[in-house]
């Protein structure tokens, strides 16, 4: 049977990857001090430079695509309904041009 991979928690990998960043220790000799490979220390520094590891980023992200997405729904409703009125007052002042003659 094969061995269950190892997990890491977010914290560890953090901490990891901010030494890959601000360390002069290359990728080896942090890869080798955690006792992890070196891949993994790439990934998580590329994924900490990217804003992946912080959740409450991704979060705000997320809700600021939903707050856009209701925006611009609003605003389409808000130009259907300003056409609308454009459209009621250009037949009102018809009718009233027609009730003067």
């Amino acid at each position: 049977m094969g061995q269950n991979r190892k997990t890491y928690t977010e914290t560890f990998k953090k901490k990891v990857a901010y030494e890959a960043i601000e360390s002069k220790k290359t990728i080896q000799e942090i890869a080798t001090e955690n006792f992890i490979s070196p891949s993994l220390v790439c990934k998580w520094k590329q994924t900490m430079i990217e804003g992946g590891f912080n959740k409450e980023l991704k979060r705000a992200q997320k809700q600021l695509a939903a707050s856009q997405r209701k925006l611009d729904d609003a605003m389409v409703a808000l130009g259907n309904r300003d056409l609308i009125f454009e459209i009621m007052k250009n037949k009102m002042s018809i009718a009233e041009k027609q009730k003067l003659c």
